[in-house]
């Protein structure tokens, strides 16, 4: 027998054999599980989707910690904190395992491969990725990213060019 359930829009199929439904197991553990993997499954999905309209984001990603062009351009970035936080940009480093959100609090490292998954589908060494307030990417690139190139891309943008104008 075959069940079909919706959690997110996304359509699970879950095909259990015929006496498993008469197994007594009660429906709201059987929602609680689902429920749970789903929630696993969507949340480190979702991570980026918060900053829109909000930051723009930095992703820079690495197939390991020890990677030359990862570590210069963490170096490169520490420079201008300032600048970037004016540009209201904050910065995700991202690792096959494991990634970390650098801003203020400076957190830990949250265990989750979903966004070296999403931005790194082809598993380059190294790649850095610069995110707009409206979600899409500006800046993609495989080497490393000068501050200089960085800040006149930010900007260069009309929502940047509209913060500094009712700043200034």
């Amino acid at each position: 027998m075959k069940k079909i359930f919706v959690f997110n829009c996304i359509p699970i199929l879950i095909t259990l054999p015929y006496n498993a439904y008469n197994m007594n197991i009660p429906k709201q553990q059987l929602f609680i599980i689902l429920l749970s993997l789903m929630m696993s499954m969507s949340i480190n999905g979702q991570n980026l989707k918060k900053h829109q309209w909000k930051q723009r984001v930095i992703l820079i990603i690495a197939n390991d910690a020890h990677n030359e062009s990862y570590q210069s351009q963490l170096e490169e970035l520490n420079m201008t904190s300032e600048e970037l936080k004016e540009r209201k940009l904050i910065r995700y480093t991202i690792l096959p395992y494991q990634y970390k959100l650098q801003d203020k609090t400076d957190r830990d490292w949250i265990k989750g491969s979903e966004l070296y998954k999403a931005y790194n589908s082809e598993k380059v060494a190294f790649k850095i990725i610069l995110i707009g307030l409206d979600g899409s990417v500006k800046i993609e690139q495989r080497n490393i990213l000068t501050t200089k190139t960085l800040l006149s891309t930010i900007d260069a943008m009309p929502m940047r060019r509209t913060e500094i104008k009712h700043k200034g």
